[in-house]
């Protein structure tokens, strides 16, 4: 079944040079040993998360692809002076949803807090109207709860005089 959430706003960045370190550290999350059921020894394996193959993150040669991978478009800082290039070169700018439920982002961003910039945020929606938002700060990430507020300080009248 699974949480349906939809995202509202991110204000998010990791530096280019932390990329391969954070890359590191998502690849690591999928890295298990095996029960050993039935009395056979245990061995490596490879860990899958919910909407996530962990073949596939393992398998990223960066952490666009990783990011992919867990159902999350990493968005580039790119120069727009310069020619298209098919390897990212940038830092991380934002990052957007691309799945439909929630999985163990937890999980991932937990991992990844260390090399996010403070202050960076993803405020996300779930179907029953909560609202939530990951915040990154001092190489934490720390889930916190919302709430639509109005300001009626802000208040525009919308009648008009009718001639």
């Amino acid at each position: 079944m699974g949480y349906v959430m939809y995202q509202l706003e991110t204000h998010f960045r990791i530096r280019k040079e932390c990329q391969s370190a954070a890359l590191a550290k998502i690849k690591n999350l999928h890295m298990g040993v095996s029960s050993g059921l039935l009395g056979l020894p245990k061995k490596p394996c490879i860990l899958n998360f919910a909407w996530v193959s962990g073949e596939q993150v393992v398998a990223a040669e960066n952490l666009f692809e990783a990011m992919r991978a867990w159902n999350w478009l990493a968005i580039e800082d790119e120069n727009p002076q310069e020619l298209p290039h098919d390897e990212p070169e940038g830092d991380v700018i934002a990052l957007e949803f691309l799945g439909q439920k929630m999985g163990n982002e937890d999980t991932l961003f937990a991992a990844l807090a260390e090399f996010v910039d403070d202050g960076s945020y993803i405020a996300m929606a779930g179907a029953d109207e909560k609202i939530w938002r990951w915040l990154f700060t001092e190489g934490h990430c720390f889930r916190e709860e919302g709430h639509l507020v109005f300001d009626a300080a802000s208040r525009v009248s919308l009648n008009t005089k009718r001639l």
